[in-house]
């Protein structure tokens, strides 16, 4: 089962793939989306990360292992 968690203001276009399950076995595979996110098309997200925005407008991440 995918766990998506998506704070406020997100926006995700059309052809994006979310939680796309990682190709190594790690405990948990939630991914968090953080505040204000725009995620573009084509983009894909693996499960297991925490993506961080509205940051002086960067897009930060980090893997959690």
């Amino acid at each position: 089962m995918r766990k998506v968690l998506l704070d406020k203001g997100y926006r995700i276009e059309k052809g994006v793939v979310v939680g796309y399950k990682p190709g190594r076995t790690i405990a948990d595979t939630t991914l968090q989306i953080g505040k204000n996110a725009h995620i573009r098309s084509g983009t894909v997200i693996y499960g297991g990360f925490t993506y961080l925005v509205d940051i002086l407008g960067l897009l930060l991440f980090a893997v959690l292992d």
